[in-house]
């Protein structure tokens, strides 16, 4: 094990009472559940299910959405399997418990080894596969000591946390010459991590694996009650808005209504848990809001505040101009497909270097617009409304070319199924 592993290792290990205090701050704020803490020191509040398990980690709601089109692809292909998912993040919790019911959830330890160490002991998973850029050194270390097999998929590695790995290119390359195989999501990903001196024919590019999600459609009786709710109102949407997006878009909302003042723009905050922060910021701006979480209808408001999860088809079902957030800071973007399968144009800023592929087959197809800041949103969005407030003829064009464009592509799971499947086969044999 490299020194800087080492460190971590004893770091790690010396400051377990510190996280202690910051899970029950988090408890407080609402982004751990008290009843379940127990887990985050890998103590088991399910039974490990007899046979083969399959162990899948992804950290929060973007991460589980990728996992679910291999995962349900794995259960058909190995019936007997059973599947334990682990997150890091409350909503990615919720977002499995309602999608995918079937598997157990966990959340995943911290990285004191003897939380790890409580955590594989129980439940002695056969295969683990970790999804994106889950590198936790002491989680894949004590993996690999029990000599469970493990693989990276959809694998993502930011132009951030490649140079973060530069300082100690030794250590990256330890952990990932632990798993059995990498397989990644763009010829940029793989370009790093040969970069950080991983052998070119030991990465393969595989694809997005959101890109092969089957279309999500919203529940008809929900949809029907909140279009009739709705009658001809015209509708915008910000979905996934992080700090400082939603003043933007409330920007954006104030200029279109000033000539359509019965615009309804619906906020779909990435964290839901932001909810208070955002009514109190759509007060202070004079505008009217009502809350999904609270039972509130949108009629008389002029923003809706979606601070709900699982119900994002519904709100890109019913709203032909979608603005994505995270195009504007350092995340990279979020995944557009969603909201372009459910017949809604898109706008983005212009970073999306974390789902470059999807925007791409968006942008080649003239479904999508990138916006520098708030004046662009405004200037946008003012352009593809009419004077109702309802989509332009150019921004029906680009709903209908998304729609074509963001159809599901099995060939990103295929290609990921294709280099799993022998790791199934030695793994569960």
């Amino acid at each position: 094990m490299t020194l800087p592993l080492k460190i971590w290792r004893g770091l790690m290990t010396v400051s377990e009472p510190i996280r202690a205090r910051h899970l029950r701050r988090r408890v407080a704020i609402g982004k751990e559940q008290a009843e379940r803490l127990c887990e985050r020191y890998g103590e088991a509040t399910a039974a490990r299910p007899d046979g083969r398990l399959l162990w899948v980690h992804a950290a929060s709601n973007g991460e589980a959405l990728a996992s679910l089109p291999l995962i349900d692809t794995l259960c058909a292909e190995t019936p007997e399997l059973r599947v334990l998912v682990t997150t890091f993040t409350v909503t990615g919790a919720d977002l499995i418990a309602k999608q995918a019911p079937h598997v157990i959830h966990q959340f995943k330890p911290s990285e004191d080894p003897k939380a790890v160490a409580r955590f594989l002991d129980h439940w002695r998973p056969d295969l683990a596969l970790f999804v994106e850029s889950e590198f936790w050194p002491n989680l894949i270390a004590e993996t690999a000591k029990r000599g469970t097999i493990m693989a990276q998929v959809n694998g993502h590695l930011s132009s951030g946390s490649a140079r973060g790995w530069r300082m100690a290119r030794r250590s990256f390359r330890e952990l990932m010459q632990m798993l059995a195989t990498r397989l990644v999501k763009s010829e940029t990903i793989k370009a790093r991590m040969v970069a950080l001196g991983m052998p070119a024919d030991s990465i393969h590019v595989t694809g997005d694996l959101k890109a092969s999600r089957p279309l999500q459609r919203p529940n008809a009786e929900t949809l029907a009650r909140f279009e009739d709710e709705l009658g001809d109102r015209p509708v915008f949407l910000a979905a996934s808005t992080h700090p400082g997006e939603e003043e933007a878009v409330l920007t954006a909302h104030e200029t279109v209504a000033a000539r359509v003042p019965n615009l309804l723009t619906i906020i779909a905050p990435r964290h839901e848990r932001r909810g208070d922060d955002i009514e109190k910021l759509i007060r202070e701006r004079g505008l009217t809001v009502a809350r999904r979480s609270k039972g509130q209808t949108s009629i008389g408001a002029s923003i809706y505040l979606a601070d709900t999860t699982g119900e994002m088809p519904l709100w890109y079902a019913v709203s032909p101009i979608t603005f994505v957030g995270a195009g504007w800071g350092e995340s990279g973007g979020h995944n557009p497909l969603e909201a372009a399968q459910l017949d809604s144009a898109v706008l983005s800023g212009p970073r999306v270097y974390a789902s470059q592929a999807a925007y791409d087959r968006l942008n080649s197809a003239g479904a999508v617009r990138f916006v520098e800041d708030a004046e662009d949103l405004s200037n946008t969005l003012n352009e593809l409304t009419d004077e109702t407030g309802h989509p332009t003829d150019v921004a029906l064009n680009m709903a209908q070319a998304a729609e074509l464009a963001a159809a599901p592509d099995p060939a990103p799971l295929n290609r990921t199924m294709a280099h799993l499947r022998p790791l199934v086969e030695k793994a569960f044999r």
